[in-house]
């Protein structure tokens, strides 16, 4: 399990901003001995990491793989893996190569070493704007990668979970694992996902706003690449009327001091969401961390995973929202 810890600070606010993506490290067979640190994406299928001659001076050595040190690596084409943001696409260029990486044990899997990255938005960046080594794509299409497909399917239980949780110095600790046995959470709810070719989905009937209940149908991404809630344009009066938020430019501006409850209702389960991580203070001004967006859909961002653990299940199709998990 790999955490993101938080040093102690008095009277420090916890809002999303300290959210960041989930970080899966990986150990590749190249002269680099550190593991690489990869975002885990669940809104694509693919994965790359940085080739080390055009990207090692920009986000560093050990954020890069060089397919030339590894006596293992074998070159099976080129190609490019897709990738999304809430209004972008992005694209990592190079040549498909086959490996030995290890997450807990080595095996053989497919990636891309990418040369170039390209398109609206730089995938190798986190939301924080420090360089990751690639992404990890576990989301349910189909691919020319298969390390993902591999690491599901190498261990006893066909899961990929990630949580964030407060710890005693109320600071959220990030973490995220492959392979988690689903008897070993708590508190558990489940949610048949909606068949998709690509994407992780749930379907959603209501929102709850300060007890109140509002129709909100649709379907919802699960996205562990976005730190926003984002709702169809259809559904602004939700943020002005009822939040009582205030536009300004395409973000909601609301009052600091206000203490809203705001839960998803998805196949009869409420999913209540940490207030504290759906807004933003940006000079003595507060932002919501939801917005409204052009698709049909909604899009379950970070604030989603704040306070609580999410598994998805590619054996049975579910996905699972829990609030312990004993360590294995």
């Amino acid at each position: 399990m790999f955490q993101i810890k938080l040093l102690c600070v008095v009277g420090l606010a916890i809002g999303a901003s300290g959210l960041q993506e989930f970080i899966l490290p990986q150990a590749l067979p190249d002269k680099i001995t550190l593991k690489r640190n990869f975002i885990l994406d669940t809104t694509s299928s693919d994965s790359f990491v940085l080739h080390s001659q055009p990207y090692a001076k920009i986000a560093g050595r050990s954020s890069t793989y060089n397919p030339g040190e590894s006596t293992s690596s074998k070159h099976i084409g080129y190609g490019e893996g897709v990738y999304h943001n809430e209004t972008r696409n992005a694209q990592a260029f190079g040549r498909l190569i086959e490996d030995r990486f290890s997450l807990y044990d080595f095996t053989r899997g497919r990636f891309y070493a990418a040369t170039e990255l390209k398109g609206g938005f730089n995938p190798a960046l986190a939301l924080n704007g420090s360089w990751r080594a690639g992404r990890l794509g576990f989301g349910r299409g189909e691919s020319l990668t298969t390390l993902s497909k591999k690491l599901v399917e190498s261990g006893k239980h066909a899961t990929v979970c990630a949580e964030a949780f407060r710890n005693s110095c109320g600071h959220y600790e990030q973490s995220a694992k492959v392979g988690v046995d689903l008897s070993s959470l708590s508190g558990t709810s489940k949610v048949r996902a909606i068949p998709d070719k690509s994407l992780w989905k749930i379907p959603v009937s209501s929102i709850l706003i300060n007890g109140s209940r509002h129709s909100l149908t649709g379907k919802a991404v699960i996205s562990t690449v976005t730190d926003k809630i984002i709702l169809p344009a259809r559904y602004e009066h939700l943020l002005v009327n009822v939040l009582g938020a205030t536009k300004v430019g395409n973000r909601y501006e609301v009052d600091c001091e206000a203490a809203n409850e705001v839960s998803i209702v998805s196949d009869g389960q409420t999913l209540s969401l940490d207030y504290a991580a759906l807004y933003e203070e940006k000079k003595c001004a507060c932002f919501l961390k939801i917005e409204t967006g052009n698709n049909d859909d909604l899009v379950l961002g970070l604030p989603l995973f704040a306070g609580r653990g999410v598994c998805l299940d590619f054996q049975d199709k579910n996905v699972v929202f829990y609030k312990e998990r004993k360590e294995q």
